[in-house]
């Protein structure tokens, strides 16, 4: 059965850069390609969570993903990582509710515009990345639907 999420915004964005794109850019971090979705919305856009779950990390990655956080769902093994944004309202730690305001987005990190970045994982029973050895250390598409169905 397929793991549920919902997108991190609310209306329809365009996606300016899709999972496993641009493969020559992305080796430089050990990728086969763009090991997410990018959608392009105006930077200070609100994001919210995409289940119930527990941030699991949080960071800002001057090189990679800027401004980011993590949110894990044990019940589903479910990692989904949130990146490029200019403002985070739930750290390490935070218990989140489905559809909570979490972050903003922004234009942080190794970003060419104003976006943010969704790339979502399996887990281990501790919220470890699995299948990691993908190609994509372990992330794949939120629009994987033989692994996400979108609510």
């Amino acid at each position: 059965m397929a793991k549920r999420a919902s997108l991190p915004f609310k209306g329809t964005i365009p996606i300016s850069q899709s999972f496993g794109a641009r493969p020559e850019v992305y080796a430089k971090y050990g990728l086969n390609g763009h090991d997410g979705d990018d959608f392009l919305m105006p930077e200070g856009t609100p994001l919210y969570a995409p289940f119930g779950g527990k941030v699991i990390k949080h960071g800002n990655d001057t090189g990679g993903w800027g401004i980011y956080l993590q949110i894990w769902d044990s019940t589903q093994s479910l990692l989904v990582n949130i990146t490029h944004c200019s403002a985070l309202m739930a750290i390490t730690g935070a218990q989140v509710g489905h559809g909570q305001k979490i972050a903003v987005s922004g234009n942080t990190g190794f970003s060419e515009a104003p976006h943010v970045h969704v790339a979502a994982a399996d887990t281990d029973s501790a919220g470890n990345r699995i299948n990691t050895g993908n190609g994509f250390k372990g992330w794949y598409s939120i629009f994987n639907s033989s692994k996400i169905e979108l609510v």
